[in-house]
Order: structure tokens, then sequence, then C-alpha cells
């Protein structure tokens, strides 16, 4: 899944580098840190042990049976169904916050 700037609202907390960031983060560390039980596979990949044929490396996944795929954050929101704000908070913190509308990035 690609998002474009039209899938963020201006007013998110979140900043591109937040988001290309989380994109990219190691998933099989905070899989496990969730208690998520991985088995390690051939040339680096992990197997979901919950699922039956999910699959991580490094910041992708792979779930060949339902033919889908993504980065990291595409992992919280289509696996674990959560919102974008969801998806960010489990890879890089809790959401930030701001005082006024002037603090917004645009």
């Amino acid at each position: 899944m690609t998002w474009t700037n039209s899938d963020v609202s201006h007013r998110s907390p979140w900043t591109k580098a937040d988001i290309r960031n989380a994109r990219k983060k190691q998933l099989a560390p905070i899989l496990r840190a969730r208690g998520i039980q991985l088995k390690p596979m051939p040339a680096g990949n992990f197997l979901v042990v919950e699922y039956d044929d999910l699959l991580v490396k490094e910041s992708y996944w792979r779930w060949p049976s339902r033919n889908i795929d993504g980065n990291a954050i595409d992992f919280f929101m289509t696996v674990e169904g959560k919102t974008f704000n969801q998806a960010m908070q489990a890879l890089v913190g809790p959401q930030k916050t701001f005082q006024n509308r002037s603090e917004l990035p645009s």
C-alpha cells in the first residue's frame, strides 16, 4: 500500500519524517515486545505464529494466502485493524500534542 499526502490530514500531528521513519521500523522487535510469537525462517524472514503464513522481514510483511503485503504502518492497519494514529503510536510512541493551531505542521 502506498500513501499519498492526501491520506494524511494537514492537521495530523505526525510529520512526513515521522511517517517515513515509521514505515521503515523493524517489525520483528516491535511484534515481540507486544507478545507476538515469531518463528525464524530462511532468508531473514519471520513467521507470525498466530497466522498461517504471514511473514515479516525488516520493515516489510507479506501474507501470501491473502495476496497482501506492505510496510510497518500497513501491518498495524491491515493485519491488526488499527487506525493510522494507532499504528503510528505502536511504531513511534504516543501521539504528539499541540497547544494551539499555530504549532500544527503544515
